[in-house]
């Protein structure tokens, strides 16, 4: 018997869908479940479970009453059934039940709940609190690229990545922790990290933070604020910003089985039917909103990639320096809003098909106000502000409170890189879904230099044989390094703190003790 239950945890089963949790132990309250009469706050002798698997109304981090439909997905339910169905046959004549009990004893703590059954629990389930492995699954938020020292391979990963923080934080020596995650990754690519995860029997958990390269991140950052297309008017800029943010919004409100919402629903599924623990987390974090949309100093800032600066000279008549109006901030912001909430919904929707609440959306938003760009009066760009928890193009990475800075920079990535650049006429065609930030950035130049041959991008290039060294506050050119201008939009060291600390909250909300 025992072994069928456990059996019924795996996907070796496979119905009614991959693993069964314990929902209830022993023959009594499986059979109150069946009835929908069990309730788990009453049953105070059943092992501890990171997270309420029967989530009480009104207060969701507490038991309540099951769902009589949960027996399908129950470990002992399908345990009794089929040890009842062989003897059945054995013996030629049914198995017979006694009747469900409902007395009430005056001594338990709640005195509506039933009289003890005694169920044989097979199983204990993860101790809270214990982390044997980890797995870090996602985009280059997950890879924490320009956090620290940023490899120069096309995944671009951080050495101060959240992951990697939340590693130091518990300080056990021997995790198995497997770091999966790829800057530039869409869901597609996902897939692929999926399919080479091999810690799924040890992780006790995961993360992972996935969607921002599904709505054309590098995209909305190219056209809505940075404009490196020195061709193009402002009108045009304009146009092709809310072109994109068009398309993004409409795969957010796609509500059909190819929405953004379904397919990150599959995504989690499809990480959590890999896992072999029954007791696997899996911790999904949300985006930050990039500025605060309130204040008056940076209507006059401009992150343009040739010609930022707060109030920066008149580009009349193409108006081709983009301003940091408060229409522009609250207009990125909601569309970072509507992401997280398309992530929180596909969050419940994983829940509710696989059953339990073993899928945890991490809101990040909160740890992140105040450190945004045009806080106060702030006069953007301005990479002195320690206090700013995002990086723009060459900007020094900051611990968070000291002043120690350090360039995201692996010198193996230097190199003249004026003859290698692609076809300005055919690149962006040809980049792919989970191209390398690098190789976008890189295509950039190459349409510069190709549809404004005597713009910015064609003068750096035909004047120094590089590309790289530059920054908000200068035009500069010196050598070539591909995080230095990727960074941009993307967290500091201290921005990856928050990450840290927000799934270590949610840890701890879930049963952990980290």
């Amino acid at each position: 018997m025992a072994v069928i239950h456990e059996l019924t945890h795996t996907s070796f089963i496979g119905y009614p869908r991959a693993k069964t949790q314990d929902y209830a132990y022993g023959l009594v309250d499986s059979m109150r479940l069946a009835a929908g009469m069990f309730d788990r706050s009453c049953a105070a002798d059943y092992p501890p479970t990171p997270q309420p698997l029967c989530p009480k109304e009104g207060d969701a981090q507490k038991e309540g009453p099951c769902k009589a439909g949960e027996s399908e997905y129950n470990a002992d339910t399908y345990k009794y059934l089929i040890t009842g169905l062989y003897f059945e046959k054995k013996c030629g004549k049914p198995i017979p039940f006694s009747p469900i009990q409902q007395r009430s004893l005056d001594f338990r703590r709640d005195t509506s709940c039933p009289a003890p059954s005694n169920p044989d629990i097979i199983d204990p389930g993860p101790l809270p609190g214990k982390v044997n492995g980890y797995v870090r699954f996602g985009d280059s938020y997950a890879s924490g690229l320009g956090a620290g020292t940023t490899s120069q391979d096309g995944c671009r990963v951080g050495s101060n990545n959240y992951g990697n923080l939340l590693v130091q934080h518990f300080n056990q020596n021997g995790l198995d922790y497997q770091q999966l995650s790829c800057s530039g990754d869409t869901l597609d690519g996902l897939a692929g990290q999926i399919d080479k995860w091999s810690n799924q029997n040890i992780a006790t958990f995961g993360t992972l933070t996935i969607g921002g390269n599904d709505l054309g991140f590098s995209d909305l950052v190219a056209n809505c604020v940075i404009t490196p297309f020195t061709w193009r008017g402002g009108s045009a800029n304009r146009a092709s910003c809310l072109d994109v943010q068009n398309k993004a919004r409409g795969y957010l409100q796609d509500s059909s089985d190819n929405g953004l919402r379904a397919n990150l629903k599959n995504a989690y599924l499809k990480i959590m039917q890999k896992s072999t623990l029954p007791g696997f987390q899996l911790y999904v974090t949300g985006y930050p909103t990039f500025f605060n949309a309130d204040t008056d100093t940076c209507d006059y800032s401009s992150f343009h990639l040739w010609w930022g600066g707060y109030n920066p000279s008149s580009d009349w008549p193409s108006y081709r320096t983009t301003f940091l109006t408060k229409a522009l901030r609250a207009e990125l912001n909601d569309l970072v809003a509507q992401l997280n909430s398309c992530i929180l919904g596909a969050v419940q929707d994983a829940n509710a098909a696989f059953g339990g609440n073993q899928v945890h959306f991490v809101d990040v938003v909160g740890a992140f106000e105040g450190h945004r760009w045009c806080e106060g009066s702030t006069k953007e760009p301005d990479q002195a502000n320690s206090n700013t928890f995002f990086l723009l193009s060459n900007w020094a990475d900051s611990a968070g409170n000291s002043n120690k800075k350090a360039r995201s920079l692996d010198t193996r990535g230097q190199r003249d890189y004026s003859s290698q650049l692609p076809d300005g006429a055919t690149c962006a065609d040809n980049l792919g879904p989970n191209a390398d930030p690098a190789a976008v950035q890189a295509c950039w130049l190459a349409q510069g230099t190709t549809k404004d041959p005597n713009g910015p991008a064609a003068h750096l290039l035909g004047t120094s044989k590089a590309y790289g060294n530059y920054s908000h506050a200068t035009l500069t050119v010196s050598r070539f390094s591909p995080t230095w201008l990727i960074e941009t939009f993307h967290p500091r060291t201290s921005g990856m703190k928050a990450y840290r600390d927000a799934i270590i909250h949610a840890m701890q909300q879930t049963g952990f003790s980290v």
